[in-house]
């Protein structure tokens, strides 16, 4: 089912007002094809699409959570619309080469493409490049620091984008994507907390880890050894949330 969010409106009507209109159309454009990658990788591993949502930035999939899968395929999931890059190029050939758009129409085209793939691969969470990046930290790093370390990336990453966008005038586009980041910022305690719940119900597979200390590691069954007694992974939970 596809949702389009209240700004998008106002974007779409600012596009109209200031001549803009056909380059969100490609933009949006390529931004399904983007997203429908992601789909279709994901029913390839059977997680199910819930809802895609047009935002200003682009179309966002809601997706089952797929954190159960193996890690290979969960990177390929979120490769998988950044690859989109090269079926959106093919297809732009195709349009010039049959005369549906000019040179100029082609090369806007590619600028657009351009543009959706390096927005995505930014290492801000949650867009694509955020969270490959936060999969290869939960490796080596605890989830509560893999989370901290996410939020200071993700910080510094926008700060750099927003001073891009404001040179281009696009208010509408720094609102949205600092919004998001502050909400995330807002719910980093509750999220980390609801991940613990869950992670404390759920049977995983994952290989053994005897920690140093309490702390939880993603991809891995932990364990800790306290007073020659040995702690399972539901009992350091249960003690991280009495903390």
């Amino acid at each position: 089912m596809l949702f389009i969010h209240p700004l998008t409106l106002i974007y779409i009507i600012l596009g109209l007002l200031t001549n803009h209109f056909h380059g969100i159309i490609f933009l949006y454009l390529f931004g399904i094809i983007h997203e429908l990658c992601h789909v279709i990788t994901a029913y390839i591993f059977h997680v199910k699409t819930n809802s895609i949502v047009l935002y200003p930035t682009g179309f966002k999939a809601n997706l089952d959570d797929y954190s159960s899968l193996k890690i290979y395929q969960q990177l390929l999931i979120l490769i998988a619309g950044p690859l989109s890059f090269f079926i959106s190029l093919i297809l732009i050939n195709f349009l010039f080469y049959f005369d549906v758009i000019s040179i100029y129409g082609k090369k806007l085209c590619e600028n657009y493409n351009m543009i959706i793939l390096l927005f995505n691969i930014l290492p801000i969470h949650p867009l694509d490049g955020g969270k490959i990046l936060d999969i290869l930290f939960a490796h080596v790093l605890n989830e509560f620091f893999c989370r901290i370390l996410r939020i200071i990336i993700s910080f510094i990453t926008l700060v750099c984008l927003v001073f891009y966008i404001k040179s281009l005038g696009d208010l509408l586009m720094i609102l949205f994507v600092v919004s998001s980041f502050v909400t995330s910022f807002i719910h980093f305690r509750r999220d980390y907390r609801l991940f613990l719940i869950k992670r404390k119900f759920t049977t995983n597979n994952y290989k053994v880890r005897i920690n140093k200390k309490i702390e939880i590691f993603r991809y891995k069954d932990n364990y800790y050894i306290e007073n020659k007694k040995l702690m399972n992974e539901k009992k350091i939970i249960d003690r991280i949330l009495e903390k």
